[in-house]
């Protein structure tokens, strides 16, 4: 569990005023100062079978006091969030998402060699998350949004001993809905969509 509080202290420039100096035009700032509490909880339980896990997750935040600008706002979506929509999809002063994963091995011992890459390991999962964000100054539909999807995982290493992680997921939105983008002046449709990651690492540090 990370429980994590912090007071931002800001000159911030959102509506993009200017004023005429000697030097030119400059920026007119606006001093934003307000405090930010955020919770993360992780889970790990043994489920069914050995080596078969079910992970429980929740995160929620707010910026505590008068609403602020969506410049600050929290995000729930894409690859560290609702993989079924977009990273900027769900933003908002406040926060809550909740999330269920069950990962199982599909090999424990691939001992397959494939140029300088040896491949150790293969792993599966399964998951779904439900969530929202919200505020005054927030575009996002009330409701709660929904997504699922699967994830390959392949452990493996380069000549034998540098640490080179594959992952493969795919993810599934279940709800539609529009937000509207002040910097565009339009509305952007997300969701009913499918979403797809591919990435190397060091390491699955991710959830």
């Amino acid at each position: 569990m990370m429980l994590r509080i912090g007071r931002e202290l800001n000159n911030f420039n959102g509506d993009g005023q200017y004023e005429m100096t000697s030097s030119g035009l400059r920026p007119v700032y606006k001093t934003v100062n307000f405090t930010r509490l955020e919770m993360t909880w992780h889970e790990y339980l043994p489920f069914l079978f050995r080596n078969h896990t079910l992970t429980a997750s929740l995160r929620g935040g707010t910026i505590i006091g008068p609403r602020v600008d969506e410049f600050f706002d929290f995000y729930g979506g894409g690859l560290i969030g609702m993989k079924g929509y977009p990273f900027y999809s769900i933003g908002g002063n406040d926060i809550a998402v909740a999330g269920l994963s069950y990962r199982l091995p599909i090999s424990s011992n691939l001992d397959v060699r494939f140029l300088q890459i040896y491949f150790d390991k293969l792993y599966a999962s399964f998951f779904g998350d439900v969530g929202n964000a919200w505020g005054e100054n927030n575009a996002v539909p009330r409701g709660w949004k929904g997504d699922a999807g699967a994830e390959l995982r392949l452990e493996s290493y380069s000549f034998y001993s540098y640490p080179t992680c594959f992952f493969f997921d795919a993810a599934y939105g279940f709800n539609r809905f529009q937000r509207f983008v002040a910097s565009s002046n339009e509305y952007v449709t997300y969701g009913k969509e499918w979403r797809f990651y591919f990435g190397v690492l060091f390491g699955f540090d991710i959830d």
